[in-house]
Protein backbone atom coordinates (compact mmCIF):
# COMPACT_ATOMS: atom_id res chain seq x y z
CA UNK A 1 0.00 0.00 0.00
CA UNK A 2 2.87 2.35 0.79
CA UNK A 3 4.48 1.64 -2.55
CA UNK A 4 1.19 2.28 -4.40
CA UNK A 5 0.64 5.58 -2.58
CA UNK A 6 4.16 6.66 -3.41
CA UNK A 7 3.64 5.71 -7.09
CA UNK A 8 0.39 7.67 -7.36
CA UNK A 9 2.00 10.68 -5.72
CA UNK A 10 5.01 10.42 -7.99
CA UNK A 11 2.79 10.22 -11.12
CA UNK A 12 0.79 13.26 -10.00
CA UNK A 13 4.02 15.15 -9.45
CA UNK A 14 5.26 14.29 -12.95
CA UNK A 15 1.94 15.35 -14.49
CA UNK A 16 1.89 18.64 -12.57
CA UNK A 17 5.45 19.39 -13.69
CA UNK A 18 4.57 18.66 -17.31
CA UNK A 19 1.46 20.84 -17.14
CA UNK A 20 3.49 23.65 -15.58
CA UNK A 21 6.07 23.51 -18.36
CA UNK A 22 3.36 23.58 -21.05
CA UNK A 23 1.66 26.58 -19.46
CA UNK A 24 5.01 28.29 -19.02
CA UNK A 25 5.80 27.74 -22.69
CA UNK A 26 2.44 29.23 -23.72
CA UNK A 27 2.94 32.15 -21.35
CA UNK A 28 6.44 32.87 -22.63
CA UNK A 29 5.21 32.76 -26.23
CA UNK A 30 2.32 35.09 -25.37
CA UNK A 31 4.62 37.51 -23.56
CA UNK A 32 7.11 37.66 -26.40
CA UNK A 33 4.56 37.64 -29.24
CA UNK A 34 4.34 40.98 -30.96
CA UNK A 35 2.38 42.63 -33.74
CA UNK A 36 4.38 44.00 -36.65
CA UNK A 37 2.82 46.52 -39.02
CA UNK A 38 3.80 46.76 -42.69
CA UNK A 39 4.78 49.35 -43.84
CA UNK A 40 4.87 51.21 -40.49
CA UNK A 41 7.50 49.04 -38.80
CA UNK A 42 9.04 47.54 -41.95
CA UNK A 43 8.50 48.67 -45.52
CA UNK A 44 8.47 45.13 -46.91
CA UNK A 45 6.65 41.98 -45.82
CA UNK A 46 9.88 39.99 -46.18
CA UNK A 47 11.72 42.34 -43.82
CA UNK A 48 8.92 41.92 -41.30
CA UNK A 49 9.17 38.12 -41.61
CA UNK A 50 12.96 38.23 -41.21
CA UNK A 51 12.58 40.13 -37.95
CA UNK A 52 9.66 38.14 -36.57
CA UNK A 53 9.64 35.37 -33.99
CA UNK A 54 7.33 32.43 -33.40
CA UNK A 55 3.90 33.63 -32.30
CA UNK A 56 4.15 37.04 -33.95
CA UNK A 57 1.47 38.59 -36.15
CA UNK A 58 2.32 40.65 -39.21
CA UNK A 59 -0.45 43.00 -40.33
CA UNK A 60 -0.14 44.29 -43.87
CA UNK A 61 -1.88 47.58 -44.53
CA UNK A 62 -3.65 48.41 -47.79
CA UNK A 63 -1.37 48.84 -50.75
CA UNK A 64 0.49 46.98 -53.48
CA UNK A 65 3.69 45.16 -52.51
CA UNK A 66 6.13 43.83 -55.12
CA UNK A 67 7.80 40.91 -53.35
CA UNK A 68 8.70 37.25 -53.18
CA UNK A 69 8.17 36.30 -49.55
CA UNK A 70 9.89 33.29 -47.94
CA UNK A 71 8.49 32.09 -44.61
CA UNK A 72 10.54 29.68 -42.51
CA UNK A 73 9.34 30.61 -39.01
CA UNK A 74 6.77 28.43 -37.22
CA UNK A 75 3.65 29.90 -35.62
CA UNK A 76 3.59 33.06 -37.70
CA UNK A 77 0.50 34.95 -38.88
CA UNK A 78 0.49 37.22 -41.93
CA UNK A 79 -2.79 38.97 -42.60
CA UNK A 80 -4.21 42.04 -44.23
CA UNK A 81 -5.30 44.98 -42.17
CA UNK A 82 -8.45 45.32 -44.26
CA UNK A 83 -9.43 42.92 -47.04
CA UNK A 84 -7.80 41.16 -49.97
CA UNK A 85 -9.09 43.58 -52.62
CA UNK A 86 -7.06 46.39 -51.06
CA UNK A 87 -3.96 44.44 -50.03
CA UNK A 88 -2.12 43.12 -53.08
CA UNK A 89 1.14 41.19 -53.08
CA UNK A 90 2.42 40.84 -56.62
CA UNK A 91 5.56 39.01 -57.59
CA UNK A 92 8.89 40.81 -57.80
CA UNK A 93 10.71 37.93 -59.51
CA UNK A 94 8.08 36.24 -61.74
CA UNK A 95 10.12 33.02 -61.83
CA UNK A 96 9.67 32.40 -58.13
CA UNK A 97 6.67 31.82 -55.83
CA UNK A 98 5.01 34.92 -54.42
CA UNK A 99 4.79 33.25 -50.97
CA UNK A 100 6.93 30.21 -50.17
CA UNK A 101 6.21 28.53 -46.82
CA UNK A 102 8.49 25.83 -45.43
CA UNK A 103 7.48 26.01 -41.76
CA UNK A 104 4.52 24.83 -39.68
CA UNK A 105 1.53 26.61 -38.14
CA UNK A 106 1.69 29.56 -40.53
CA UNK A 107 -1.49 31.56 -41.15
CA UNK A 108 -1.89 33.68 -44.27
CA UNK A 109 -5.20 35.47 -44.73
CA UNK A 110 -6.91 38.31 -46.51
CA UNK A 111 -4.31 38.98 -49.23
CA UNK A 112 -4.44 39.18 -53.01
CA UNK A 113 -1.51 37.15 -54.33
CA UNK A 114 -0.67 37.29 -58.02
CA UNK A 115 1.82 37.31 -60.85
CA UNK A 116 3.96 34.13 -60.59
CA UNK A 117 4.69 33.16 -64.19
CA UNK A 118 7.64 30.75 -64.05
CA UNK A 119 7.41 26.99 -64.56
CA UNK A 120 5.92 25.31 -61.49
CA UNK A 121 5.65 28.60 -59.59
CA UNK A 122 2.65 29.45 -57.46
CA UNK A 123 0.96 32.32 -55.73
CA UNK A 124 1.17 30.54 -52.36
CA UNK A 125 3.46 27.49 -52.09
CA UNK A 126 3.63 25.14 -49.10
CA UNK A 127 6.59 22.75 -49.10
CA UNK A 128 6.73 20.15 -46.34
CA UNK A 129 4.49 22.40 -44.26
CA UNK A 130 2.08 21.20 -41.59
CA UNK A 131 -0.96 22.70 -39.87
CA UNK A 132 -0.97 25.95 -41.81
CA UNK A 133 -4.12 27.95 -42.45
CA UNK A 134 -4.73 29.78 -45.72
CA UNK A 135 -8.00 31.70 -45.60
CA UNK A 136 -9.85 34.45 -47.43
CA UNK A 137 -7.07 35.05 -49.93
CA UNK A 138 -7.51 35.86 -53.62
CA UNK A 139 -4.92 34.11 -55.78
CA UNK A 140 -4.99 35.13 -59.43
CA UNK A 141 -2.94 35.56 -62.59
CA UNK A 142 -0.42 32.86 -61.63
CA UNK A 143 0.51 30.91 -64.73
CA UNK A 144 0.97 27.58 -62.91
CA UNK A 145 -0.82 27.36 -59.53
CA UNK A 146 -2.84 29.69 -57.38
CA UNK A 147 -2.16 27.61 -54.25
CA UNK A 148 0.28 24.66 -54.39
CA UNK A 149 0.86 22.14 -51.58
CA UNK A 150 3.74 19.69 -51.92
CA UNK A 151 4.37 17.00 -49.31
CA UNK A 152 2.28 18.99 -46.86
CA UNK A 153 0.02 17.62 -44.14
CA UNK A 154 -2.88 18.76 -42.00
CA UNK A 155 -3.35 22.19 -43.56
CA UNK A 156 -6.64 24.07 -43.94
CA UNK A 157 -7.56 26.06 -47.04
CA UNK A 158 -10.80 27.91 -46.42
CA UNK A 159 -12.69 30.70 -48.11
CA UNK A 160 -10.05 31.43 -50.74
CA UNK A 161 -10.80 32.63 -54.26
CA UNK A 162 -8.67 31.25 -57.10
CA UNK A 163 -9.22 32.56 -60.61
CA UNK A 164 -7.16 33.09 -63.73
CA UNK A 165 -4.48 30.53 -62.77
CA UNK A 166 -3.16 27.40 -64.45
CA UNK A 167 -4.45 25.31 -61.54
CA UNK A 168 -6.61 27.01 -58.95
CA UNK A 169 -5.50 24.70 -56.11
CA UNK A 170 -2.97 21.87 -56.59
CA UNK A 171 -2.07 19.17 -54.05
CA UNK A 172 0.93 16.93 -54.76
CA UNK A 173 1.91 14.12 -52.38
CA UNK A 174 -0.09 15.80 -49.62
CA UNK A 175 -2.24 14.21 -46.95
CA UNK A 176 -4.98 15.04 -44.45
CA UNK A 177 -5.63 18.55 -45.69
CA UNK A 178 -9.00 20.32 -45.60
CA UNK A 179 -10.22 22.35 -48.59
CA UNK A 180 -13.50 23.95 -47.65
CA UNK A 181 -15.61 26.80 -48.96
CA UNK A 182 -13.19 27.93 -51.64
CA UNK A 183 -14.28 29.47 -54.95
CA UNK A 184 -12.13 28.09 -57.76
CA UNK A 185 -13.40 29.35 -61.10
CA UNK A 186 -12.19 30.47 -64.52
CA UNK A 187 -8.82 28.73 -64.25
CA UNK A 188 -7.36 26.28 -66.74
CA UNK A 189 -7.93 23.56 -64.12
CA UNK A 190 -9.92 23.87 -60.91
CA UNK A 191 -8.76 21.68 -57.98
CA UNK A 192 -6.19 18.92 -58.63
CA UNK A 193 -5.16 16.13 -56.26
CA UNK A 194 -2.10 14.21 -57.45
CA UNK A 195 -0.76 11.27 -55.44
CA UNK A 196 -2.62 12.65 -52.44
CA UNK A 197 -4.82 10.90 -49.89
CA UNK A 198 -7.06 11.36 -46.87
CA UNK A 199 -7.95 14.91 -47.87
CA UNK A 200 -11.40 16.50 -47.38
CA UNK A 201 -12.65 18.61 -50.27
CA UNK A 202 -16.00 20.00 -49.15
CA UNK A 203 -18.44 22.76 -50.06
CA UNK A 204 -16.25 24.35 -52.71
CA UNK A 205 -17.55 26.11 -55.82
CA UNK A 206 -15.52 24.97 -58.81
CA UNK A 207 -17.22 26.36 -61.91
CA UNK A 208 -16.32 27.48 -65.43
CA UNK A 209 -12.79 26.12 -65.58
CA UNK A 210 -11.29 25.30 -68.96
CA UNK A 211 -10.78 21.59 -68.22
CA UNK A 212 -12.01 19.79 -65.12
CA UNK A 213 -13.60 21.17 -61.99
CA UNK A 214 -12.09 18.66 -59.53
CA UNK A 215 -9.42 16.25 -60.80
CA UNK A 216 -7.91 13.33 -58.88
CA UNK A 217 -4.97 11.38 -60.29
CA UNK A 218 -3.47 8.42 -58.45
CA UNK A 219 -5.17 9.62 -55.28
CA UNK A 220 -7.02 7.49 -52.72
CA UNK A 221 -9.10 7.72 -49.55
CA UNK A 222 -10.26 11.27 -50.19
CA UNK A 223 -13.71 12.69 -49.46
CA UNK A 224 -15.40 14.98 -51.98
CA UNK A 225 -18.70 16.24 -50.62
CA UNK A 226 -21.05 19.16 -51.05
CA UNK A 227 -19.09 20.68 -53.92
CA UNK A 228 -20.57 22.46 -56.92
CA UNK A 229 -18.66 21.75 -60.14
CA UNK A 230 -20.76 23.19 -62.95
CA UNK A 231 -20.17 24.52 -66.45
CA UNK A 232 -16.59 23.33 -66.78
CA UNK A 233 -15.25 22.89 -70.29
CA UNK A 234 -14.42 19.25 -69.60
CA UNK A 235 -15.61 17.28 -66.58
CA UNK A 236 -17.20 18.21 -63.27
CA UNK A 237 -15.28 15.55 -61.29
CA UNK A 238 -12.55 13.54 -63.04
CA UNK A 239 -10.82 10.56 -61.38
CA UNK A 240 -7.88 8.67 -62.88
CA UNK A 241 -6.28 5.63 -61.23
CA UNK A 242 -7.87 6.68 -57.95
CA UNK A 243 -9.32 4.23 -55.43
CA UNK A 244 -11.43 4.15 -52.27
CA UNK A 245 -12.67 7.70 -52.56
CA UNK A 246 -16.05 8.95 -51.37
CA UNK A 247 -17.87 11.27 -53.77
CA UNK A 248 -21.14 12.36 -52.23
CA UNK A 249 -23.73 15.16 -52.39
CA UNK A 250 -21.98 17.06 -55.15
CA UNK A 251 -23.66 19.03 -57.95
CA UNK A 252 -22.00 18.43 -61.32
CA UNK A 253 -24.22 20.02 -63.94
CA UNK A 254 -23.88 21.51 -67.42
CA UNK A 255 -20.31 20.36 -68.01
CA UNK A 256 -19.15 19.89 -71.59
CA UNK A 257 -18.34 16.18 -71.50
CA UNK A 258 -19.36 14.53 -68.27
CA UNK A 259 -20.54 15.16 -64.73
CA UNK A 260 -18.48 12.45 -62.98
CA UNK A 261 -15.84 10.47 -64.90
CA UNK A 262 -13.87 7.49 -63.54
CA UNK A 263 -11.17 5.94 -65.73
CA UNK A 264 -7.92 3.98 -65.80
CA UNK A 265 -8.63 1.55 -62.96
CA UNK A 266 -10.42 3.85 -60.58
CA UNK A 267 -11.77 1.15 -58.27
CA UNK A 268 -13.70 0.74 -55.01
CA UNK A 269 -15.06 4.27 -55.00
CA UNK A 270 -18.45 5.25 -53.59
CA UNK A 271 -20.48 7.63 -55.77
CA UNK A 272 -23.65 8.55 -53.94
CA UNK A 273 -26.33 11.27 -53.69
CA UNK A 274 -24.84 13.38 -56.47
CA UNK A 275 -26.78 15.45 -59.00
CA UNK A 276 -25.38 15.10 -62.53
CA UNK A 277 -27.77 16.91 -64.85
CA UNK A 278 -27.63 18.59 -68.25
CA UNK A 279 -24.11 17.50 -69.12
CA UNK A 280 -23.61 17.34 -72.88
CA UNK A 281 -22.14 13.84 -72.85
CA UNK A 282 -22.66 11.69 -69.78
CA UNK A 283 -24.03 12.09 -66.30
CA UNK A 284 -21.73 9.44 -64.80
CA UNK A 285 -19.15 7.55 -66.88
CA UNK A 286 -16.94 4.63 -65.83
CA UNK A 287 -14.10 3.56 -68.14
CA UNK A 288 -11.99 0.49 -67.27
CA UNK A 289 -13.00 0.72 -63.60
CA UNK A 290 -14.23 -1.97 -61.21
CA UNK A 291 -16.02 -2.55 -57.91
CA UNK A 292 -17.47 0.92 -57.58
CA UNK A 293 -20.83 1.63 -55.96
CA UNK A 294 -23.20 4.11 -57.64
CA UNK A 295 -26.19 4.76 -55.42
CA UNK A 296 -28.92 7.41 -55.07
CA UNK A 297 -27.63 9.71 -57.79
CA UNK A 298 -29.83 11.86 -60.02
CA UNK A 299 -28.64 11.80 -63.62
CA UNK A 300 -31.11 13.65 -65.84
CA UNK A 301 -31.15 15.58 -69.11
CA UNK A 302 -27.82 14.17 -70.26
CA UNK A 303 -27.18 12.36 -73.53
CA UNK A 304 -26.35 9.24 -71.49
CA UNK A 305 -27.32 8.91 -67.84
CA UNK A 306 -24.83 6.23 -66.73
CA UNK A 307 -22.27 4.68 -69.06
CA UNK A 308 -19.90 1.80 -68.26
CA UNK A 309 -17.20 0.98 -70.80
CA UNK A 310 -14.99 -2.07 -70.23
CA UNK A 311 -15.96 -1.90 -66.56
CA UNK A 312 -17.11 -4.83 -64.44
CA UNK A 313 -18.37 -5.75 -60.99
CA UNK A 314 -19.83 -2.34 -60.27
CA UNK A 315 -23.08 -2.04 -58.32
CA UNK A 316 -25.63 0.52 -59.55
CA UNK A 317 -28.92 0.98 -57.72
CA UNK A 318 -31.47 3.54 -56.50
CA UNK A 319 -30.45 6.09 -59.12
CA UNK A 320 -32.86 8.40 -60.95
CA UNK A 321 -32.34 8.20 -64.72
CA UNK A 322 -34.18 10.50 -67.11
CA UNK A 323 -32.00 11.05 -70.16
CA UNK A 324 -31.95 10.72 -73.93
CA UNK A 325 -30.37 7.28 -73.33
CA UNK A 326 -30.44 6.17 -69.77
CA UNK A 327 -27.67 3.58 -69.78
CA UNK A 328 -24.91 1.91 -71.75
CA UNK A 329 -23.03 -1.06 -70.29
CA UNK A 330 -20.82 -3.43 -72.29
CA UNK A 331 -19.49 -5.29 -69.22
CA UNK A 332 -20.87 -7.38 -66.40
CA UNK A 333 -22.31 -5.21 -63.66
CA UNK A 334 -25.10 -5.35 -61.08
CA UNK A 335 -28.03 -2.99 -61.61
CA UNK A 336 -30.07 -3.73 -58.48
CA UNK A 337 -29.96 -5.10 -54.97
CA UNK A 338 -32.46 -7.51 -53.52
CA UNK A 339 -35.81 -6.09 -52.48
CA UNK A 340 -35.16 -4.26 -49.20
CA UNK A 341 -37.44 -2.17 -47.01
CA UNK A 342 -36.56 1.52 -47.13
CA UNK A 343 -37.59 4.68 -48.93
CA UNK A 344 -36.18 4.74 -52.45
CA UNK A 345 -35.19 7.70 -54.61
CA UNK A 346 -38.77 8.25 -55.87
CA UNK A 347 -40.42 7.83 -52.46
CA UNK A 348 -41.45 4.20 -52.79
CA UNK A 349 -41.33 1.76 -49.85
CA UNK A 350 -38.61 -0.55 -51.14
CA UNK A 351 -35.06 -0.34 -52.42
CA UNK A 352 -34.26 -2.51 -55.39
CA UNK A 353 -33.13 -1.19 -58.75
CA UNK A 354 -33.18 2.20 -60.42
CA UNK A 355 -35.83 4.56 -61.72
CA UNK A 356 -35.85 4.51 -65.54
CA UNK A 357 -37.87 7.17 -67.32
CA UNK A 358 -38.40 4.81 -70.30
CA UNK A 359 -39.40 1.68 -68.39
CA UNK A 360 -42.98 0.74 -69.25
CA UNK A 361 -43.30 -2.47 -67.28
CA UNK A 362 -46.04 -3.26 -64.78
CA UNK A 363 -45.95 -3.49 -60.99
CA UNK A 364 -48.12 -6.52 -60.35
CA UNK A 365 -47.39 -6.82 -56.65
CA UNK A 366 -48.04 -3.17 -55.81
CA UNK A 367 -44.69 -2.75 -54.05
CA UNK A 368 -43.29 -0.10 -56.37
CA UNK A 369 -40.96 -2.54 -58.16
CA UNK A 370 -41.55 -3.56 -61.75
CA UNK A 371 -42.49 -7.19 -62.38
CA UNK A 372 -42.64 -7.35 -66.18
CA UNK A 373 -39.99 -6.75 -68.86
CA UNK A 374 -37.24 -7.64 -66.40
CA UNK A 375 -34.34 -7.64 -66.24
CA UNK A 376 -34.71 -4.23 -67.81
CA UNK A 377 -31.78 -3.50 -70.11
CA UNK A 378 -32.49 0.10 -71.09
CA UNK A 379 -33.69 -0.80 -74.57
CA UNK A 380 -30.61 -2.93 -75.21
CA UNK A 381 -28.13 -0.48 -73.69
CA UNK A 382 -27.17 -2.96 -70.97
CA UNK A 383 -25.50 -5.88 -72.75
CA UNK A 384 -25.52 -8.40 -69.89
CA UNK A 385 -28.31 -8.80 -67.37
CA UNK A 386 -30.03 -5.60 -66.32
CA UNK A 387 -32.30 -4.29 -63.60
CA UNK A 388 -34.47 -6.98 -61.99
CA UNK A 389 -36.27 -4.52 -59.71
CA UNK A 390 -36.87 -1.28 -61.65
CA UNK A 391 -38.58 1.39 -59.58
CA UNK A 392 -42.06 2.57 -60.54
CA UNK A 393 -43.60 5.86 -59.48
CA UNK A 394 -47.25 4.74 -59.42
CA UNK A 395 -46.86 2.27 -56.60
CA UNK A 396 -49.80 1.47 -54.34
CA UNK A 397 -49.48 0.43 -50.70
CA UNK A 398 -50.13 -3.29 -50.26
CA UNK A 399 -53.04 -3.84 -47.85
CA UNK A 400 -52.20 -5.98 -44.84
CA UNK A 401 -53.17 -9.64 -45.27
CA UNK A 402 -56.52 -10.71 -43.79
CA UNK A 403 -56.81 -14.10 -42.18
CA UNK A 404 -59.99 -16.09 -41.59
CA UNK A 405 -60.57 -16.62 -37.90
CA UNK A 406 -61.25 -20.15 -36.78
CA UNK A 407 -64.10 -20.59 -34.32
CA UNK A 408 -62.76 -20.04 -30.84
CA UNK A 409 -63.97 -19.50 -27.31
CA UNK A 410 -66.11 -16.58 -28.38
CA UNK A 411 -68.25 -18.81 -30.63
CA UNK A 412 -68.55 -21.47 -27.96
CA UNK A 413 -69.73 -18.94 -25.38
CA UNK A 414 -72.28 -17.54 -27.86
CA UNK A 415 -73.75 -21.01 -28.50
CA UNK A 416 -73.92 -21.75 -24.78
CA UNK A 417 -75.63 -18.42 -24.17
CA UNK A 418 -78.18 -19.09 -26.91
CA UNK A 419 -79.00 -22.56 -25.56
CA UNK A 420 -79.38 -21.11 -22.06
CA UNK A 421 -81.94 -18.54 -23.28
CA UNK A 422 -83.94 -21.25 -25.11
CA UNK A 423 -83.93 -23.44 -21.99
CA UNK A 424 -85.20 -20.61 -19.75
CA UNK A 425 -87.99 -19.71 -22.19
CA UNK A 426 -89.20 -23.32 -22.25
CA UNK A 427 -89.18 -23.52 -18.42
CA UNK A 428 -91.29 -20.35 -18.23
CA UNK A 429 -93.94 -22.01 -20.38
Amino acid sequence: MVIRKFSDKYIRSIFATFLFLVLLSVLVTAVHAQTIIVPDNYAKIQWAVDNASAGDTIIVKDGTYHENVEVSIDHLTIRSGNESANCIVTVSNPHDHVFSVTSDYVNISGLTVEGASGTDQAGIYLYGAKYCNLSDNTVSKNSRDGIYLYDSWGNTLMGNTARGNGYGIYLDSSRKNILEGNTVSKNEHGIELFDSGNNRVTNNTVNSNNYSGIDMYDSSDNTLSGNTANSNNGYGIYMRSSNDNRVTNNKVNSNKYCGIYLRSSSNYNTITNNTANSNKGFGIYLDHSRNNRLMSNNASKNNYGICLLSSNDNKIYNNYLNNTKNARDDGSNIWNIKKTEGTNIIGGPYLGGNYWSDYIGVDIGGDGLGDTSVPYNSSGGVATGGDYHPLIKTWKPIPPPTSKKEPGFEAVFAIIGLLTVVYLIRRMR
